[in-house]
């Protein structure tokens, strides 16, 4: 199973905006949802089954937008992930990570997508340094589960624009 943990692309700045969710992407943040479509694409291939959450912000919204049309699927919407979930709402969606098969592509906030990722990767018994884990704009983490009881954590790797190389963490 993989899971992607990806922080939304470049959204416009503030100003002008009354509530934060509201952000859309900025020219270069389109640029950067396509791109990094394409690239987590290529990741998951064509799984069995395939599940995008995305923070209510438009701007991850908009984020995961091409990903979902390229598989012809909607993202869900999870409250969740909004940039300052509480430890109980990421303890959640820890379970429902480790209780997913196939696929699953979280887009969030760069605060509260550390924390999911510092806490699923102590749940593995790994203890990474924050700087290995934090995610700027459009960048996002690849985590490749093994199958069966507790999906032991195979790989985990970082991936960062433009290029999106891998810097492999684990595995």
């Amino acid at each position: 199973m993989a899971v992607v943990l990806l922080r939304h692309a470049k959204a416009r700045s503030n100003a002008g905006y009354g509530d934060d969710v509201e952000r859309t992407l900025d020219a270069t943040g389109v640029h950067q949802a396509s791109n990094v479509a394409q690239v987590i694409a290529r990741l998951i291939g064509n799984p069995k089954r395939l599940v995008i959450l995305a923070s209510p912000a438009l701007r991850c919204q908009s984020t995961v937008a091409p990903l979902a049309l390229c598989y012809g699927m909607d993202p869900t919407t999870d409250d969740r992930l909004g940039e300052f979930a509480s430890q109980e709402e990421l303890i959640e969606l820890v379970d429902i990570i480790q209780a997913t098969h196939g696929a699953l592509v979280v887009c969030g906030h760069g605060p509260s997508l550390l924390r999911l990722s510092r806490l699923i990767t102590e749940t593995q018994g790994l203890f990474l340094p924050d700087d290995e884990l934090a995610l700027g704009v459009a960048s996002f983490l690849h985590l490749g589960f093994g199958d069966g009881s507790g999906h032991p954590l195979t790989s985990l790797a970082r991936h960062v624009g433009p290029s999106y190389d891998a810097r492999v963490l684990v595995g």
